[in-house]
C-alpha cells in the first residue's frame, strides 16, 4: 500500500503546498516540476492527491469502525440472546438492506449536510447493518458450539461467554469483512464527494478532485484521471488484503 503511506506523509514528501495557487500555472500537464500537472488554479495535482488521500481513507477506516462497533454489537445480542430482541433487530436490519447502499447514504448525507464529518456518519450508518448481519450469523454458528454449551452449563455469564468464547471466534470473520469494507467505504464516500454532499473547497480530497476536473476532461484529463486512479489503486489494494487475509485465517483455503 505505497499510496497509503505516500499519504500518511504527505507533509513531508508533498513538493508544493496542496492549496497553493498559480493563476500563471493554470491546467499545465504532467512534467519534471508537476508531476501530476496542475489544476485549473494552478495547484499542484501530486500534492493534493498525498494530502487528499488523508481524508478518503479516513473516511473509510472511521465509517467502518462505526459499522463494526454500532452493527457488531446489535449482532452480537440479535445472534446470542434470540427471541423478541432478535426480531426487532434483524428486521430494523432487513429494513435498511432493502434499500441500496449508495441511495442510502446519499439520503443520509443530504439530510446531514455536506461536510467530511457528515460523509463519515452517512457511510458508517450505511456499514451498520452489514456488520450486524455478517455478525449475527456468525454468532448463530458459534452459540451452538460445544465450547459455548459447556461455559454455560457451568454457570458462566453471558458477557463471559460473548467476551471469552464467541468474540474471538468470529474475530477472523470480522477482520477479513472489514478489509473489504474499508475498500468500499473508500468508494462510497468518493461518490458523496463527488457529488458535492462532501468536503468543500479548498480541501483535496480524491471524489472531489475528480468531480472538480470533469469541466477539463476535453483539455487537462489529468485533473480527474490521477485521483480517479489512486481511488482505484487503494480499493483494490485493500480488496487483495481482505482476500490474503481470508486465505490465511480461513482453514477451508489452507
Amino acid at each position: 500500500m505505497v499510496l497509503i503511506g505516500l499519504s500518511l506523509g504527505a507533509p513531508w514528501i508533498s513538493p508544493h503546498e496542496p492549496w497553493e495557487t498559480n493563476l500563471d500555472r493554470t491546467l499545465e500537464r504532467p512534467s519534471s516540476e508537476f508531476f501530476f500537472g496542475t489544476d485549473e488554479l494552478g495547484r499542484c495535482v501530486f500534492s493534493r492527491i498525498l494530502y487528499g488521500g488523508r481524508l478518503s481513507i479516513w473516511v473509510g477506516v472511521v465509517s467502518v469502525l462505526i459499522g463494526l462497533l454500532i452493527g457488531g454489537t446489535f449482532g452480537v445480542i440479535a445472534g446470542y440472546f434470540g427471541g423478541k430482541t432478535e426480531s426487532l433487530i434483524m428486521r430494523t436490519v432487513d429494513v435498511f438492506l432493502a434499500f441500496p447502499s449508495i441511495l442510502l447514504a446519499i439520503v443520509i448525507a443530504a439530510m446531514l449536510g455536506p461536510g467530511l464529518v457528515n460523509v463519515i456518519l452517512a457511510v458508517g450508518i450505511r456499514n451498520i447493518p452489514s456488520f450486524a448481519r455478517i455478525m449475527y450469523g456468525k454468532v448463530l454458528s458459534v452459540k451452538k458450539s460445544d465450547y459455548v454449551v459447556a461455559a454455560r452449563s457451568v454457570g458462566a455469564s453471558d458477557f463471559w461467554i460473548i467476551s471469552r468464547s464467541v468474540l474471538p471466534n468470529v474475530f477472523s470473520t470480522l477482520l477479513v469483512f472489514s478489509t473489504l469494507q474499508i475498500a468500499s467505504s473508500i468508494l462510497l464516500g468518493g461518490v458523496l464527494n463527488f457529488i458535492g454532499l462532501g468536503v468543500q473547497a479548498p480541501m483535496a480530497e480524491w471524489g472531489k478532485m475528480v468531480s472538480d476536473g470533469r469541466s477539463w476532461l476535453a483539455t487537462a484529463p489529468h485533473i480527474s484521471t490521477f485521483p480517479g486512479l489512486a481511488i482505484l489503486f487503494v480499493a483494490m489494494g485493500f480488496n487483495l488484503i481482505g482476500d490474503g487475509l481470508r486465505d490465511s485465517l480461513d482453514p477451508r483455503f489452507s
